[in-house]
């Protein structure tokens, strides 16, 4: 049996829950409580979906201007490169070939000796610079400078030319062309290519540290020098080593310096030959 405070306790207890249950504003209140809960969560839910799609619009934008410059680098490089070949196409068209000998002169990009100023500026172009003439024995009127060629100019044509260049170079692209119009000092430190008929002349020398090569005419020294073989042809020099049947050793070579007892030894071998040679001709 229950007692009759426990009882009248649970009898409160069953009355108040009942009227929990029937009170329509209690009901309302818990039902806007999860209404608001569930506002909340769909608010949290759309304001991540906002930001995902932030995100995602940001990202494929910052894609599309990825895209965008990466094609206008690569138009660019195409503007860049077809601005070359034209270059490289009106070059080959338009510019003769570095050196040529035609009908027996000697041309340097289309231009020799004799030429006007204007064919020159019209071969070449304006000059980079366009000077005096320093030189103090018989000064051309002008100078026009193209970066390492220099052509001088008298009463409005060309008198000589010089380029500076190197010595691999001048034996590629002009010397060893003409095996048969090579000429060379006696101590082999000048090279000649001569076109006779017409007086061409070119020299190469280096000048204290620069290899320098020269277009003019043959003057007086030159032909006086062929005459006292100080300059020889190389066809002549190579028959007259043969027929002598002895030849002579480089000691020291562009490039190459032969170690102190191999120089003796070569040396040596070069004079006693050269010294059998001369006993051989006096007991004839």
């Amino acid at each position: 049996m229950y007692t009759k405070p426990k009882l009248l306790l649970s009898l409160i207890l069953i009355l108040f829950l009942s009227a929990c249950q029937n009170n329509p504003v209690g009901r309302e209140s818990i039902e806007k409580e999860k209404q608001v809960a569930n506002e909340t969560v769909e608010s949290e839910d759309k304001g991540k979906e906002e930001e995902n799609k932030s995100e995602a619009i940001e990202k494929k934008s910052q894609a599309d201007s990825e895209v965008v410059e990466v094609d206008q680098n690569e138009q660019q490089q195409s503007d860049g490169e077809e601005i070359d070949l034209n270059k490289v196409a009106k070059e080959n068209n338009d510019n003769p070939k570095l050196f040529e000998d035609i009908e027996q002169k000697f041309y340097i990009q289309g231009v020799t000796l004799g030429d006007p100023k204007s064919l020159v500026i019209e071969k070449l172009g304006n000059p980079d610079e366009e000077k005096e003439d320093s030189s103090e024995l018989d000064p051309s009127d002008t100078v026009l400078s193209y970066n390492n060629l220099n052509i001088y100019i008298t009463n409005n044509k060309v008198t000589h030319m010089n380029l500076q260049t190197n010595e691999g170079f001048f034996k590629k692209e002009f010397y060893n062309l003409y095996p048969d119009r090579q000429y060379i000092s006696e101590d082999s430190s000048m090279f000649y290519l001569y076109e006779e008929p017409t007086g061409h002349l070119i020299y190469a020398k280096y000048d204290n540290e620069n290899f320098m090569v020269y277009f003019d005419y043959a003057d007086g020294n030159f032909k006086l020098n062929l005459d006292e073989q100080w300059i020889i042809k190389t066809s002549d020099q190579n028959r007259s080593v043969m027929n002598n049947q002895y030849f002579i050793i480089p000691i020291q070579t562009s490039g190459l310096v032969l170690p102190l007892n191999i120089r003796v030894i070569l040396l040596w071998m070069n004079l006693r030959q050269m010294e059998m040679e001369s006993q051989f001709i006096t007991m004839n």
